[in-house]
């Protein structure tokens, strides 16, 4: 291991790329809340990244809060019902107040059934480092940006894995392939269209393609606010 005033060194020195994925990631990204809307989407060629793909379109028009680390509030409505999805660490409920559903989970053993901010195309050191373990690829040869893999810890037997394309200077996710049980591509997230509000670059566009490359969706960013200071209290299952 590097002294860390070799390291300091070699960080200031011209050309120095680190390695690391946390240089990458937003270090002042307390929490965000944005509103969300369905742009473009093709019926057959969403339904092609996997069966219950369009009903997640469905759901992308509303609310989207979120807190470090690993709390999340999505509110939205699809036709005439009104839904929120909460994540608090590895719980989660869903609830549907028409319905007077409120269903439970816990996560642990099944990570694919949590949402995180990563699936809004923005990567925090909590979800990088807590949640997946990442493994450096490569820089990427025309813009020279960082490739990370991340994959889940391997006592949980869950093989789905995703590799993202990191702004360097930017430090948000521009790029992230979605990678099957089976090692198969099924999707890929083109994150654009970034603003910077206190400090922290988000995309405002997030545009969904299938493993044919063809354009499944947009969900667009409105509204953007960083770090107001979101109660717990949003957050409590």
């Amino acid at each position: 291991m590097l002294n860390p005033a070799i390291l300091s060194a070699l960080i200031l020195t011209p050309g120095f790329q680190s390695k690391e994925i946390g240089d990458y990631l937003p270090a002042n990204l307390k929490d965000i809340e944005f509103d969300s809307i369905l742009g473009k989407r093709n019926v057959r060629e969403a339904a092609k990244v996997n069966k219950d793909f369009n009903r997640q379109l469905d759901a992308a028009n509303g609310k989207l809060q979120a807190k470090e680390p690993f709390k999340l509030r999505a509110t939205g409505k699809v036709d005439d019902t009104t839904f929120v999805l909460l994540i608090n660490g590895a719980m989660k409920a869903s609830k549907i107040s028409s319905l007077g559903l409120n269903l439970k989970s816990d996560t642990t053993a099944n990570p694919g059934q949590r949402t995180t901010l990563l699936d809004f195309g923005i990567l925090t050191s909590s979800i990088a480092d807590k949640f997946y373990r990442s493994k450096f690829v490569r820089f990427d040869r025309e813009s020279g940006n960082p490739v990370f893999d991340l994959t889940f810890p391997k006592e949980l037997d869950y093989t789905v894995r995703m590799r993202v394309w990191i702004d360097k200077t930017k430090k948000y996710v521009i790029r992230r392939e979605w990678y099957g049980m089976e090692g198969e591509y099924r999707a890929s997230f083109i994150a654009s269209n970034p603003v910077e509000v206190n400090g922290v670059t988000v995309p405002t566009k997030l545009s969904i393609f299938n493993a044919e490359n063809q354009l499944a969706g947009e969900v667009l960013y409105k509204n953007v606010q960083i770090n107001k200071g979101l109660a717990d209290e949003l957050f409590k299952i």
